[in-house]
């Protein structure tokens, strides 16, 4: 990188009056251009892995924000379930009680009219 530099700096004519021996120059240019299209392909590549990772970044976002989303509308269903179970606790627990009553209040007229009947019987033997 260092030798890329100082080849930027001088001229080529600097260059080649500088080296007795041309095929050195030559090399070292093949070298240089060589080192040159291997870095222009590296940021090439590391633009498009830097690309992809923004793609997979945002995937991530996205997948983490519905998550969130699914997260809450699951608490709220869990709330509503909660809240319907409750009344219906509350429904069957009224419902029972109603119906020991009404088996209470049956048990009562049914003791009444076994009652009755039996005064009956008595004031029609007599």
């Amino acid at each position: 990188m260092k030798q890329i530099n100082e080849n930027d700096q001088s001229s080529v004519l600097q260059t080649l009056l500088s080296t007795n021996d041309f095929t050195v120059i030559w090399n070292d240019i093949d070298n240089l251009a060589s080192v040159r299209e291997k870095v222009r392909e590296n940021i090439l590549n590391l633009k498009q892995v830097k690309s992809e990772l923004e793609n997979t970044r945002q995937q991530t976002i996205n997948a983490k924000n519905e998550l969130t989303k699914l997260k809450s509308q699951l608490s709220d269903q869990k709330k509503i379930v909660i809240q319907n179970t409750n009344e219906k606790n509350k429904l069957l627990a009224q419902t029972k009680n109603s119906e020991t009553n009404y088996q209470k209040l049956l048990k009562d007229r049914l003791a009444k009219k076994m009652h009755l009947k039996k005064n009956y019987k008595t004031m029609n033997h007599n």
